[in-house]
């Protein structure tokens, strides 16, 4: 009987410490760090392509997939200096007035053109959430509003 009990208690630590890891896991924060490269040109000109990626406090595991996706979607670009990278919480009192201006209801991933400091023109890429499941086709999506972004006329 008290065998019994011993394997009761270290099967139920094991289900605790595991809902404790993936908890911990859904709720860190996110560790992407814009390029510094990329934030010096923009800080310098005030001009430029800026990928925002919206979340809230709380981020679910398929908010943290767009993030990622998108990220490495545009990493060539961000590496090489010609769109930042940045990341803001909305749910921040700060940065409340961010779900105005872009029209957010949910985590989203905006490209923004801004011009002397300006947001020129800007486009919610609300097909992320559809593609998530399809990486190629996310990251082609992205690359081609990207794209659009930059070709369009200010």
């Amino acid at each position: 009987m008290r065998a019994r009990t011993i394997i009761k208690d270290l099967l139920l630590l094991f289900v605790g410490l595991s809902l404790g890891v993936a908890f911990a896991d859904v709720f860190r924060p996110a560790t992407v760090v814009p390029s510094a490269r990329s934030e010096a040109k923009a800080e310098a000109s005030g001009d430029g392509l800026v990928a925002y990626y919206f979340h809230g406090s709380h981020r679910c595991p398929t908010c943290r997939s767009i993030e990622s996706l998108a990220h490495t979607s545009l990493q060539a670009e961000i590496d090489q200096g010609r769109i930042q990278w940045r990341m803001v919480d909305y749910d921040l009192p700060q940065n409340q007035h961010f779900s105005d201006d872009f029209e957010l209801f949910s985590p989203s991933l905006v490209l923004v053109r801004e011009s002397r400091g300006q947001v020129e023109k800007w486009k919610n890429l609300e097909r992320v959430w559809s593609l998530i499941d399809k990486p190629e086709q996310f990251a082609e999506y992205v690359r081609d509003e990207l794209r659009g972004l930059r070709e369009s006329s200010p």
